[in-house]
């Protein structure tokens, strides 16, 4: 890719950048959110036409104005957030739009045993028939990047691939991708976690503002130059607990057990406090309760039985508007469904607080006011934003992330819980998030954290607890901390404790 340029109304996505990739190999792309790294794998994908520049592949130029068109290059892109339809089954969504013989009439059995085949064959099996509704994460992003594959891809572009993965199932992915690497095919990775640059990438370019900053040879490389390379040299906020952690519960969870949708138990007999200024982690494996957990901490699901109490008051089975209004802000896992696309940034900033002054008089919304608090907002947490009247959906997944985590720390509330806050956020993005937790939290607050990054809950926490199959398997104090003793309790490998 040369002189690649691409323009949105005032907003420079990308500026002149070049990118080179050789065949066979992982080539690493960072930068910051709003680098423009996802529109430029937009670019290749035949996703955005640019403005200017010239894109040739084995030497040849080419013309990439649709998908269809990158496809019939050998490209393909696996997106951060999974473009399947939840409905069909894999090999059904592996065949749409497939011309082959006999098309538009398919023979899916013959298909399904072809694509078993294939998967098994580049390492990444999948049961073809399964619906991908009920495929795991982990299961969805392989039949994406098998998607891409199955129609012939030599290219491959991921975007932050392990962004919602567990440690174990990113160790697949990188075996997986090894062997696409050993088969000659060529692997774009987007991510913002320098360790798994560092140990998957033959080589790394860095974007800032739009533009190229450079090229690097992974091994003859280092994560601080990689980051001073993204952020210009500019400082990164960090600090230290300033405060020591009431022994007092602010919040009390007592013998709880909660359900999922089907009725299924997820949280088993789960009880903790948290005292006032502490942080508390949750290590698990996904699917082992967390989500369950916090959506009833919020408001959002019943319990079954067991008691939650803030400030000794028993809140159980309030609904999720009490719970704000005691002071309880949440954080959830999914970005997407805790805002309203199609509102205003403005909008979904006080989307909890809209019947409330100075946002409203009781009756009419008061716009001004809403902007102002808005562009206050945008500015304190860096936001990227051409305006906040523009709707949420302009907002790339990271500065969407930056707008709940800004709506719910601007709160102040008592009890925060907090899934997976910086999923999908740079470094020093997520540097500045941490620090927003740990002032909330030294000013008195108690703090839920619930997240698949060990490391992340080791810097934070006060205590984690380790829950498996929604039961509590093992609580440690600070001082006890062990990444390797935590991990092996969160996947219940007990024997190699010994």
């Amino acid at each position: 890719m040369l002189g690649i340029s691409k323009q949105f109304g005032q907003v420079l996505a990308n500026d002149c950048v070049n990118l080179e990739i050789e065949r066979g190999t992982i080539h690493g792309l960072l930068g910051e959110n709003g680098a423009g790294k996802t529109t430029l794998a937009s670019i290749l994908a035949g996703l955005i036409s640019p403005d200017a520049g010239t894109i040739e592949i084995n030497g040849k130029d080419v013309v990439l104005s649709s998908p269809s068109d990158a496809i019939k290059n050998g490209i393909g892109m696996v997106h951060q957030h999974f473009m399947l339809v939840e409905t069909m089954s894999v090999v059904q969504n592996i065949a749409l739009g497939l011309k082959r013989e006999k098309w538009p009439l398919l023979d899916l059995s013959k298909l399904s045993s072809e694509i078993k085949a294939f998967g098994e064959r580049i390492g990444l099996p999948v049961n073809p028939r399964e619906r991908v509704s009920s495929l795991s994460v982990g299961l969805k992003q392989r039949a994406e990047i098998l998607n891409a594959l199955f129609r012939g891809a030599e290219i491959l572009i991921l975007d932050e691939p392990t962004a919602v993965l567990t440690s174990i199932e990113v160790e697949h992915l990188f075996s997986a991708l090894r062997l696409l690497r050993a088969q000659k095919k060529s692997i774009v990775l987007i991510s913002h976690k320098m360790s798994e640059i560092l140990a998957i990438t033959d080589e790394v370019t860095v974007l800032r503002r739009g533009k190229t900053v450079g090229s690097k040879i992974t091994k003859e490389t280092s994560g601080t130059e990689l980051t001073e390379m993204m952020i210009g040299g500019g400082s990164l906020i960090e600090g230290s607990r300033t405060t020591i952690p009431s022994s007092k519960g602010l919040i009390e969870v007592d013998h709880l057990h909660v359900k999922d949708d089907r009725g299924v138990l997820k949280i088993v007999d789960l009880s903790f406090h948290i005292g006032g200024g502490e942080i508390l982690g949750i290590a698990g494996v996904d699917g082992n309760g967390q989500r369950e957990l916090a959506d009833c901490l919020a408001g959002l699901r019943k319990a079954a039985s067991g008691t939650i109490k803030l400030e000794n008051l028993d809140i159980t089975n309030r609904d999720a508007s009490a719970m704000h209004r005691k002071g309880i802000s949440y954080i959830p896992d999914d970005r997407l469904e805790a805002v309203v696309r199609d509102m205003t940034i403005a909008e979904n900033f006080i989307i909890k607080d809209v019947g409330r002054a100075p946002y409203s008089d009781g009756r009419l919304l008061r716009p001004g006011s809403i902007n102002r608090h808005a562009g206050e907002v945008v500015q304190e947490y860096s936001i990227s934003a051409l305006h906040t009247r523009l709707p949420a959906w302009t907002l790339s997944g990271g500065n969407i992330q930056r707008l709940l985590v800004a709506r719910e720390l601007r709160m102040h509330p008592k009890f925060l819980i907090a899934c997976q806050p910086t999923r999908g956020l740079d470094l020093s993005a997520t540097r500045f998030v941490h620090q927003n937790l740990r002032n909330l939290a030294d000013s008195g607050s108690s703090l839920l954290l619930i997240s698949s990054d060990l490391d992340e809950l080791m810097e934070l926490c006060d205590r984690i607890i380790v829950i498996l199959s929604g039961r509590k398997t093992g609580e440690y104090s600070r001082r006890e901390f062990s990444l390797r003793e935590i991990g092996l309790k969160m996947t219940g490998a007990e024997s190699l404790l010994a």
